[in-house]
């Protein structure tokens, strides 16, 4: 029986080299049941499902995701290859970690088989844990999403203030290319940037005129 290999560095990775996460400061991690159920509490995000979304930022480094332990076996091979602070970024860019049924989220740990022609793979990634940073940007995230569009005070709106708010949600459509904000949030900016000139009625028709060619949504609808 082969003995159990531990080390801080990825040497097999077939997308290349990467090493693990050194100096860790337990502090500055939170295991990911706990980050869930932190974020469970709130309303619920406007973009997409919760898992989903979060899996996405951690896809995107937008969260930092870490396996304490990633325990690799081969086949029948009865050892095994362990890792230390495997940072698992790249790995929740895959449909199973945003799924309802991983297990991750309520234990910390998720069991991965993969069947391969040259023999069958189990990764066993254990007490995963995220930043404790990146969840509560997350977490403002959330909050912000959820905040009423405030109202303005102004009842006209003069015919080049919408004329400027087409043309400048057309540059943040461009710019906000994984369609992240709201209307709630384009509206909040708009009546700020064109304080005085603009309405919440005249964002509406900016909105109707230039949203449906961006694939933002139909004339009208308010989401």
């Amino acid at each position: 029986m082969a003995e159990t290999y531990i080390s801080d560095h990825w040497h097999d990775a077939p997308e290349g080299y990467r090493f693990s996460l050194t100096n860790v400061d337990d502090a500055l991690w939170i295991p990911l049941s706990e980050a869930m159920a932190l974020l469970s509490a709130l309303p619920r995000p406007s973009v997409m499902p919760l898992r989903q979304y979060f899996a996405w930022r951690c896809s995107q480094g937008l969260i930092s995701a870490k396996a304490g332990r990633l325990v690799q076996t081969f086949g029948d091979d009865p050892g095994a290859i362990e890792y230390r602070n495997m940072p698992i970024t790249e790995e929740w860019a895959s449909s199973y970690w945003s799924a309802d049924h991983g297990e991750h989220w309520s234990t910390n740990a998720v069991r991965i088989v993969v069947n391969k022609p040259t023999g069958r793979q189990i990764n066993q990634y254990l007490e995963i844990t995220v930043d404790r940073e990146g969840v509560e940007l997350f977490r403002q995230l959330i909050l912000a999403q959820n905040e009423p569009a405030p109202q303005s005070d102004v009842t006209t709106s003069t015919a080049g203030a919408e004329n400027e708010c087409r043309e400048w949600l057309a540059g943040e459509f461009v710019r906000d290319t994984n369609k992240q904000r709201t209307r709630a949030d384009f509206q909040s900016a708009s009546l700020e940037r064109f304080s005085g000139r603009l309405s919440a009625r005249g964002f509406k028709r900016a909105w109707d005129a230039v949203a449906p060619n961006a694939g933002r949504s139909k004339p009208g609808r308010k989401s």
